[in-house]
C-alpha cells in the first residue's frame, strides 16, 4: 500500500504529493506485476549438469607427538614453493588406488598440529580416500572438491547451459545432489570452476533457481514506492513525467587538488566529470569506451569524496567490475595516501585474491590480532591504564571479533560489493535507521545493469554515479521471464496456447517458403504440408489468419500462396492450386487425395505412415525432430518464443543504429498477433501490444541508457515518464560526460570501432599509445585476418578456424617463451560467439595443457590463455585476441553477429594484436558494419618466422 504521508516529505503540496504517488505506482505497476510472475515461474525451475573433479583438499589431523617433524618438514617445502611428492617410506598420506599421488602443501595451522589441508591434483573420485600413517588405519576427512559445471549429455542446449552457469556465477541458483543441498564455497567465473563442501554421492547434481535476488528487487519497487525517503525525490522523478519531476541544481565549484588523474590526452574530461559528480544533487553519467579511464576517473572521484567526509558504496554488477576498482585502489597505495578505508562483502572464494584482504572478515581478524600484539607489547613494558585494560578484556572476550567489527564499520567509508551481494553488509542488513547509509553509490559497468537491479543498493544511498559504456553489450536477457509472463497475460486475454499455434505455424509457412527462396534450394520445388487430425477445430482460424498475413503484407504477392483443405470431395480450383502452393494445411483423411500432386522436395508434418516419397520422408524426419508437441509441430519455438528473440534482436539492432531490421522484426511481431475472430479483437491486440512493450522495456534496457536514451515509445500513454523517455536534455547535459579517448590499444586495433562504432567521436587514441612499448612478435599488422573457409558445417562449430588458432598458439608460445614479459605472464583470450565452437577450442586445448578447463597458465612459456565466450569476456581484456567468427556459407547466414555492439566488444580485447579467423569472402559482401569490419582488415600476412 502507497502511503502518501512519506511523498510529503518531499517538501511539495498535498496535491503535488498525490500526483508523484499516483504516478511512481503506475510507472512500477508492471515492474511488481513481471517480477511476481518470474518469482512464481523460477520457483519451480530446475536444471541438471554433470561435472568433472579438478582437485580434491583433504583435511587431516596429525598427531604432534608422531608427526611434528613431518609438519617441519612440509612447512619448509611450501615456503619454499616446492610440490611435494608421495614418500613410501614417510607414510604422510596414503591416497588408496592413487599411488603415487601429487600432493600440495595449502596451510598451516598456527599451532602447526590442529588440521592441515592437502590439495590433490587431476585425480577423480573413484577409490579416493586418504589416510594419515596407513598403518594406524586413520582416515582423513574429505574437504572441498574443485570441480567443472558440464552439460549432461543429449539435455542441454547452448541456451540451458548459459543459464546453468548464469545461476551458478551470479549465485542464483541452488544446488543439490538428490535431496542433500550442496555448499557451495565459491565460484570462479574466469575458470568456470566452482568449490563445493564434501563429496556428491552422485555425478549428475540438480540446480534449482534461488528467487531471493528476484524478492529483492521486488521489495526494492515496493519500499520505493510506497515508502520513499526524501534523498529519494531523483528516483521518484524517474518515474514521473518531466512536468512533474524536480531536479536540483548543478553548482560549480572547483577541485582545488587533483590526486590521482595523470595530465594523459582526455584527462580534461575526466577532471570535468569529477567536478560535476562532486557537484551534482541527485545524479551524475560517466560514459566512455574501453580503455578511456573509465576507473581511474571513478578512483579520483572516490578520493575527492573521501576528502569532503563522505562514505561511499561502490557495486557493479559483476565481482569482477567491483574488484577492478579496488585492485588500483591498492596497488596505488591510495588507501595509505588518501585515507580510503575500504570494505569488500563478499565470500573468499568469488573475491580477487589481491584484494581478499579487504573482506570484514579478514580485516576483523587482522585488526584484533594487531590490536592484541600491541597491548601485549606494552604490557610488556608497563601496567595497562585502564582503557587499555577494558579494551584487553574486550578484546578476549567472545564477543570481542564484534567489538573490532563495528569499530571498522564505523570508519570505513568505501564498501564494495555487487548489487546483490551487497545486502549482506552490517550496515544495510542490519540497518535499523531510515536514513540511508551512504553519501553516494557509484555503479560501475551500468550497461550490465537493469533499473530494477540499479534500484536494490540505490535505495541506501543519497545520490548516484552512474558509469559504462552503453555501446557494449546489454544487461543478460532470461527469455524464460519473458516467455513466461507473456504467456500469462495471452491466457488472461483468453488467447489460448492452441490459438496461439495457428497464429505460430501460419507465419512459420510464410517464413519456411521465404528462407527457401532465399537460400537458392530450387523453390519451385519446395512445399510445406502440414497434416492435421480430422477433428482439428481450427481450420476456420487458419483461413483468417493467412487472410490477415496477406492483407498485413504492403505487397499482396509478398504472401506466399497457401491452400487449406478440409472439404469433401476437394473442389477442383483448390486441387489446382495445391500444385503452385507454398503450404498446404490438410485434414489427414484428404491427404492421399493430394499426395501426387505436391513439388517432391515437399516437407511434411504429420503421422508416418502416411509418407510415401523418399525425398518427402527424410524431410519429414528432418523436420519432425526440430518439432514440439503443439497442435502443428511446426516450430522448435512456442509462439512466445518466437515473439521474446525478436524483443531481444529488435533491442540489438536498435542500439546499433540498423532501423531496417529493427523494423522489419517489429512487423514479424505484428504478423504473429491473432488475425481471426476473438470475443474483442481489436482489444486483444492492442494489450498484447502494451505487454510486450512493457515487458521489453522492463527486462532488456540498462540503467545508463534508460537514463540517457530512454526506450523506444511510451506505450502510447499522453504522459512521457522519464524512465523511458530518458533524463531531460539540460538535465543530462549538467550531468553527464563522455570520455573521448583510450589508452589499452594499439592504434590499428582502435581505428574500426573509434570510426564506425563511436562515430569518430571517442575511441581517439592517447598521444602515449604512440610510444608505448609493445610485444613484437613479427606480424605486418597488429589487426588482420587468416581467411578460413569452413568444408563442412557442424553445428556452430568450425573446425577449420579452431585447427588455424591452434597452429597460431603455437608459434606464440615460441615467442612468449623468448621473450618474458617485465610485469607478468602475457595473456591470450581465444574467443568466439558460439558456446559450441568455445567448447571445442577449450577440448583442443585440454588436449595440448592437460589440468586446465577454459583457463591455461602455461608458465613455461610466460602465458596465459583463456578460451571464453564473446559475451562472458566484456569488461576483460588480453595482450592478443584469437577471434573465430564460425559463421560461413555452410551456415546460411550471419546470426547475431550483425549486433554492432557485441562486435565492439569483441574487437576492443586486446591491447597488441587482434587475429580474426573467418571466412571473409562471406562477409565482404554485405552493407553493415559487419562487412565493413571485414573490409577493413588486411589479408592473411604471414607470421614472420625468426630465421636465425
Amino acid at each position: 500500500m502507497v502511503d502518501a504521508l512519506y511523498y510529503a516529505g518531499f517538501g511539495v503540496s498535498d496535491r503535488e504529493a498525490s500526483h508523484m504517488k499516483d504516478g511512481a505506482f503506475l510507472t512500477l505497476r508492471d515492474h511488481e506485476w513481471y517480477l511476481k510472475k518470474a518469482i512464481d515461474k523460477r520457483q519451480n525451475e530446475q536444471y541438471q549438469f554433470t561435472y568433472a573433479v579438478e582437485s580434491v583438499k583433504f583435511r587431516i589431523t596429525f598427531d604432534e607427538s608422531k608427526v611434528k617433524p613431518t609438519i617441519q618438514k612440509l612447512e619448509k617445502a611450501n615456503k619454499e614453493l616446492k610440490v611435494i611428492k608421495y614418500e613410501s617410506e614417510s607414510h604422510i598420506v596414503h591416497i588408496k588406488g592413487r599411488l603415487p599421488a601429487e600432493l600440495k602443501c595449502l596451510n598451516e595451522s598456527s599451532e602447526m598440529v590442529s588440521f592441515k589441508n592437502f590439495e590433490v591434483l587431476e585425480t577423480t573420485l573413484e577409490n579416493l580416500e586418504a589416510y594419515v600413517r596407513p598403518e594406524e588405519n586413520k582416515q582423513a576427512e574429505m574437504g572441498d572438491l574443485k570441480v567443472h559445471a558440464g552439460l549432461v549429455e543429449n539435455k542441454s542446449s547452448d541456451d540451458i547451459t548459459e543459464k546453468i552457469l548464469a545461476m551458478l556465477y551470479s549465485s542464483s541458483g541452488s544446488v543439490y545432489d538428490g535431496d542433500d543441498k550442496v555448499i557451495i564455497r565459491g565460484t570462479d567465473e574466469k575458470k568456470e570452476t566452482m568449490t563445493i563442501k564434501g563429496s556428491p554421492k552422485r555425478q549428475i547434481l540438480d540446480i534449482r533457481t534461488d528467487v531471493y535476488q528476484l524478492k529483492k528487487q521486488k521489495e526494492s519497487i515496493q519500499r520505493l514506492v510506497g515508502m520513499p525517503h526524501p534523498y529519494h525525490l531523483p528516483l521518484i522523478n524517474l518515474l514521473l513525467d518531466e512536468k512533474h519531476a524536480h531536479w536540483g541544481d548543478v553548482s560549480s565549484d572547483r577541485v582545488q587538488k587533483w590526486n590521482f588523474l595523470k595530465d594523459l590526452d582526455g584527462s580534461n574530461e575526466q577532471k570535468e566529470f569529477v567536478e560535476k559528480a562532486l557537484n551534482s544533487p541527485d545524479f551524475s553519467i560517466l560514459v566512455g569506451p574501453p580503455g578511456s579511464g573509465k576507473t581511474a576517473t571513478l578512483i579520483e572521484l572516490i578520493s575527492q569524496l573521501i576528502a569532503e567526509g563522505k562514505r561511499i558504496l561502490l557495486v557493479a554488477s559483476t565481482h569482477v567490475a567491483v574488484d577492478n576498482v579496488l585492485e588500483r585502489i591498492v596497488e596505488n597505495n591510495l588507501n595509505e595516501e588518501l585515507g580510503i578505508v575500504p570494505i569488500r562483502i563478499g565470500r573468499e572464494e568469488v573475491v580477487s585474491e589481491k584484494v581478499s584482504g579487504y573482506r570484514l572478515d579478514s580485516v576483523v581478524h587482522s585488526t584484533k590480532d594487531r590490536w592484541l600484539k600491541k597491548l601485549e607489547t606494552i604490557s610488556s613494558q608497563r601496567t595497562f591504564e585502564p582503557f587499555e585494560e577494558e579494551l584487553h578484556q574486550s578484546l578476549k572476550s567472545k564477543d570481542g571479533n564484534d567489538v573490532i567489527k563495528n569499530v571498522i564499520l564505523d570508519t570505513s567509508n568505501l564498501v564494495c560489493g555487487t548489487t546483490f551481494g551487497i545486502l549482506q553488509a552490517p550496515m544495510i542488513k542490519e540497518k535499523n535507521s531510515y536514513l540511508p547509509p551512504f553519501d553516494v553509490m557509484i555503479l560501475d559497468e551500468a550497461s550490465k545493469t537493469t533499473f530494477q537491479e540499479f534500484l536494490i543498493p540505490a535505495l541506501h544511498a543519497k545520490k548516484w554515479v552512474i558509469s559504462g559504456d552503453p555501446k557494449q553489450l546489454a544487461p543478460y536477457v532470461n527469455s524464460d521471464f519473458l516467455i513466461s509472463s507473456l504467456g500469462f497475460r495471452c491466457d488472461d486475454l483468453r488467447f489460448s496456447p492452441e490459438l496461439r499455434d495457428v497464429c505460430l505455424n501460419v507465419f512459420n509457412s510464410k517464413e519456411k517458403s521465404e528462407n527457401r527462396s532465399k537460400d537458392g534450394s530450387k523453390p519451385d520445388l519446395y512445399c510445406k504440408v502440414i497434416v492435421l487430425d480430422d477433428d482439428c477445430p481450427y481450420f476456420d482460424q487458419i483461413r483468417e489468419q493467412i487472410q490477415y498475413l496477406s492483407q498485413q503484407l504492403e505487397d499482396e504477392n509478398a504472401f506466399p500462396l497457401t491452400t487449406v483443405v478440409d472439404s469433401h470431395p476437394i473442389p477442383e480450383d483448390v486441387l489446382r492450386q495445391i500444385m503452385v502452393s507454398k503450404a498446404v494445411f490438410v485434414k489427414q483423411s484428404l491427404f492421399d487425395q493430394i499426395k501426387n500432386l505436391l513439388p517432391p522436395l515437399s516437407e511434411i508434418v504429420g503421422e508416418k505412415e502416411l509418407i510415401l516419397s523418399n525425398s518427402w520422408t527424410y524431410q519429414r524426419n528432418f523436420f519432425a525432430e526440430k518439432g514440439r508437441n503443439q497442435v502443428f509441430g511446426m516450430s522448435d519455438r512456442d509462439w512466445e518464443g518466437e515473439i521474446v528473440w525478436r524483443l531481444s534482436r529488435m533491442y540489438e539492432m536498435s542500439s546499433s543504429g540498423n532501423d531496417k531490421k529493427h523494423d522489419y522484426l517489429k512487423k514479424d511481431i505484428k504478423m504473429l498477433f491473432p488475425g481471426f475472430n476473438l470475443t474483442d479483437i481489436e482489444y486483444c491486440r492492442k494489450e498484447l501490444d502494451k505487454s510486450i512493450n512493457n515487458l521489453q522495456k522492463i527486462e532488456i534496457p540498462s540503467i545508463i541508457d534508460l537514463l540517457i536514451h530512454g526506450f523506444g515509445n511510451n506505450d502510447g500513454n499522453k504522459k512521457d515518464i522519464i524512465l523511458y523517455t530518458g533524463l531531460p536534455e539540460k538535465t543530462l547535459k549538467n550531468r553527464m560526460v563522455e570520455l573521448s579517448y583510450q589508452h589499452r590499444m594499439n592504434p590499428q586495433i582502435s581505428e574500426f570501432p573509434r570510426e564506425h562504432v563511436y562515430d569518430n567521436k571517442a575511441l581517439i587514441d592517447g598521444g602515449e599509445m604512440k610510444h608505448r612499448k609493445i610485444c613484437e612478435i613479427g606480424y605486418g599488422s597488429h589487426s588482420f585476418i587468416r581467411n578460413c573457409v569452413c568444408k563442412e558445417r557442424s553445428g556452430n562449430i568450425n573446425m577449420n578456424e579452431a585447427d588455424a588458432i591452434m597452429k597460431e598458439l603455437q608459434k606464440i608460445k615460441k615467442w612468449t617463451k623468448e621473450h618474458p614479459k617485465e610485469d607478468g605472464p602475457w595473456s591470450v583470450a581465444i574467443l568466439t560467439f558460439y558456446r559450441k565452437q568455445e567448447m571445442h577450442l577449450a577440448n583442443l586445448m585440454r588436449k595440448e595443457q592437460p589440468g586446465g578447463r577454459k583457463f591455461f597458465d602455461l608458465k613455461d612459456f610466460n602465458l596465459e590463455v583463456v578460451v571464453a565466450n564473446v559475451d562472458r569476456f566484456q569488461g576483460h581484456e588480453a595482450d592478443i585476441v584469437l577471434l573465430s567468427f564460425v559463421r560461413s556459407r555452410k551456415h546460411g547466414g550471419v546470426g547475431f553477429l550483425d549486433n554492432r555492439n557485441r562486435l565492439n566488444v569483441a574487437i576492443t580485447r586486446a591491447r597488441h594484436y587482434l587475429i580474426v579467423y573467418a571466412d571473409k569472402d562471406f562477409y565482404k559482401g554485405r552493407r553493415d558494419i559487419l562487412g565493413n569490419f571485414m573490409q577493413s582488415l588486411g589479408e592473411d600476412i604471414r607470421y614472420k618466422e625468426d630465421e636465425s
